[in-house]
């Protein structure tokens, strides 16, 4: 970053030698080659961040962005400058009237009123402009919060009315739910340095094409092995590449912020015991955290040879986009799922969301607090051959309804966990505005 912020103000900085050393050999430029000399520099700037933009980071190639605002900042500073030489003229424009001439802007005040209707008409655009920006930030604002139940709504409610405050349009600018606080960035990486780890090996045995994996899984009857479940959390979150200072992954991020996390509830793989893991992307590795849970909060997947749980660290995606961020979370999170049910394809596995579970108890079985991290999904993996029985008695009974628990999560909606507290602020905001 350094380097890049010397290269960035390399121009400027040769500029304002020339500008110190003409004004000490007595040759200070006049205010007009000042004014020409910066509007220069302006456009160059200004059309070097806006290429960026268009060209670059339009296209989601992240690693120019961080050219691309650096630019961005030294275009405003020249801006600043533009204004400063050129203010003068905007000051006698609003003194005079449309058909006066420059030379009568010295003479009483008998264009007053004109004078004052563009010094109000000035002042209440740079006033809308600045509402307008402060309102589209407004995430810092103090809240009172309150039981989303109690202000006389239900999650389902508060669900949709989090979708409609945190949308993008017109009409949301003037009205925005109170956000919540978000704090600094976590850590990209979540680290168990105490427990003992176990490295995956890349698998390629069975790799197939895309084509190939697209379609549903060939028959097996063994179980999975630790080789091939670890291809397919590489293939799901293990980083594929560094550039530009961000560790890229399998799946795409909103951001390139990564806030999923996976851990491993194994039962039957082969070369793994039984035990719940977390996996380390940064080390391509199993995290053993202790025993599998007797109780996890889903009981349609039991029998599964392994369990992958994916959560969200919602600070991660928080700090940066605020209101929106269990959008981008969830939306990850969809990216990454999918991913590991193709990877899954290609060692002949089923993967299968588990359409209910309880959120509270899953987070409570694999050691987080629901809050800062919170569970999306649960994904059973088990054989391509167990998985619907010749008759398709097998695939109905898995999915039947059970039980409605509290704390329920359906697919990877949930009203838990970071959200809570934003969703209660929705309905409070709601019913005093």
């Amino acid at each position: 970053m350094v380097s890049k912020i010397i290269w960035v103000l390399l121009p400027l900085s040769m500029y304002a030698l020339y500008v110190t050393v003409s004004t000490w050999r007595g040759r200070t430029p006049s205010r007009q080659a000042l004014n020409v000399q910066t509007s220069l520099l302006l456009i160059a700037y200004l059309l070097t961040t806006a290429s960026l933009g268009v060209f670059w980071v339009a296209s989601q190639q992240l690693p120019v962005f961080d050219w691309h605002y650096l630019f961005g900042y030294c275009t405003l500073l020249l801006v600043s400058v533009h204004l400063v030489f050129n203010m003068p003229a905007v000051f006698r424009w609003l003194r005079l009237a449309p058909s006066q001439p420059a030379q009568q802007s010295t003479r009483g005040g008998r264009h007053g009123p004109v004078a004052v209707g563009k010094a109000l008409t000035v002042l209440a655009a740079l006033g809308m402009a600045f509402f307008l920006g402060t309102r589209h930030g407004a995430s810092e604002v103090a809240v009172r919060w309150t039981n989303a139940a109690e202000a006389g709504s239900g999650p389902v409610d508060a669900v949709a009315r989090y979708h409609e405050f945190s949308s993008e349009s017109r009409s949301r600018v003037f009205k925005r739910a109170p956000g919540v606080e978000w704090g600094a960035p976590p850590p990209a990486f979540k680290r168990y340095p105490d427990v003992p780890h176990i490295a995956l090996a890349r698998d390629r045995t069975h790799e197939r094409g895309l084509s190939d994996a697209l379609r549903a899984p060939s028959s097996r009857k063994r179980s999975l092995s630790v080789a091939e479940l670890g291809e397919m959390l590489y293939l799901s979150a293990g980083i594929t590449a560094r550039r530009g200072g961000l560790a890229l992954r399998a799946s795409p991020s909103s951001g390139a912020l990564f806030p999923s996390e996976l851990y491993v509830l194994a039962h039957k793989v082969e070369g793994l015991p039984a035990g719940l893991y977390h996996y380390d992307p940064e080390h391509n590795r199993l995290d053993a955290l202790g025993a599998a849970p007797a109780a996890f909060g889903a009981p349609q997947a039991d029998g599964a040879d392994a369990v992958v749980v994916l959560t969200a660290v919602f600070r991660r995606t928080g700090y940066k986009y605020r209101d929106r961020a269990y959008r981008y979370a969830v939306a990850d999170a969809g990216h990454l799922l999918e991913n590991l049910r193709l990877a899954g394809h290609q060692a002949g596995m089923r993967a299968t969301l588990v359409a209910r579970f309880d959120e509270m108890l899953a987070a409570k079985a694999i050691g987080v607090d629901g809050l800062e991290e919170g569970v999306l999904a649960i994904m059973d993996l088990r054989p391509a051959a167990s998985a619907v029985d010749s008759t398709g008695e097998g695939l109905r009974a898995r999915f039947a309804a059970p039980p409605v628990p509290s704390g329920l999560t359906i697919g990877v909606i949930s009203t838990g966990g970071r959200l809570r507290p934003l969703l209660s602020a929705v309905a409070t905001f709601e019913e005093t505005n």
